[in-house]
């Protein structure tokens, strides 16, 4: 615009501020009380105790979302509690009763092979006993005590071969070999069932936990701490990190 114009636009504009203002168009500004300082540091405060409202609110709302996002994503990554599909569900327990099977005749023949340990110690005890015996002195014998001595020495011979017969000790390797045979097929079993997201839950020494664990038996006296579990009754299995089976457990009280 050139400098004609733009005077021409400041005199128009000067002439409709004067019209307007002869007719009433636009009002005078009604007085203004003063503010003092204490009205203005009031107002100052309010204002700030707002916005510190209005910025908690604000932090609150992106916490929850933030949650609820993350619980989301857990709940989209997390894997089912149970296989979805049929076929895969009976192939896990399955080889959990395989597992159970192998485990049961494990403990059963580790509980005969002690009895058969026990049995040869006490034969072993009784025969060193019965070679320390004292040999009866000169007097002895000619007062029959040699007699004694030996049918004595008979007895406990025949109370060690009955304790543990010969055969005892082929027994015994017989059945520390189908324990050993056993060990060897659970752990075949066991990479078996890793293959296919199957884990054991660990629990003998360890503390109760209650989202993997039933107590099934409390034992008293175990001399271990309160809530340590002292034996497992069942084992329990977790799948991909999920609870399968829940362990069934002996606690110490």
């Amino acid at each position: 615009m050139t400098a004609a114009e733009i005077d021409a636009l400041l005199a128009d504009f000067r002439l409709w501020i004067q019209e307007a203002s002869e007719s009433g168009q636009i009002a005078a500004e009604p007085p203004q009380e003063p503010v003092d300082l204490y009205t203005l540091v009031a107002q100052f405060t309010a204002l700030r105790h707002e916005v510190n409202l209005q910025t908690r609110a604000v932090r609150a709302q992106q916490e929850q979302t933030v949650q609820v996002l993350q619980q989301f994503e857990a709940a989209e990554n997390s894997p089912p509690a149970l296989p979805a599909d049929p076929s895969v569900d009976a192939l896990l327990k399955s080889l959990i009763e395989a597992a159970d099977v192998q485990i049961l005749a494990a403990r059963e023949l580790q509980r005969v092979a002690q009895g058969v340990q026990e049995a040869l110690d006490q034969r072993d005890l009784a025969q060193k006993s019965s070679s320390e015996m004292v040999q009866p002195s000169f007097i002895g014998r000619l007062l029959g005590i040699g007699r004694v001595h030996a049918q004595f020495r008979q007895f406990e011979a025949d109370l060690a071969e009955r304790l543990a017969p010969p055969q005892t000790e082929r027994i015994r390797d017989l059945v520390v070999s189908a324990a050993a045979g056993l060990g060897l097929g659970l752990q075949r079993i066991e990479r078996t069932m890793r293959h296919h997201g199957l884990e054991p839950i660990p629990a003998v020494g360890h503390d109760f936990d209650p989202e993997t664990m039933e107590a099934v038996e409390v034992a008293v006296d175990s001399g271990r701490p309160p809530g340590e579990v002292v034996d497992e009754l069942r084992r329990g299995y977790l799948w991909n990190g999920a609870v399968f089976r829940y362990a069934q457990v002996r606690v110490a009280k």
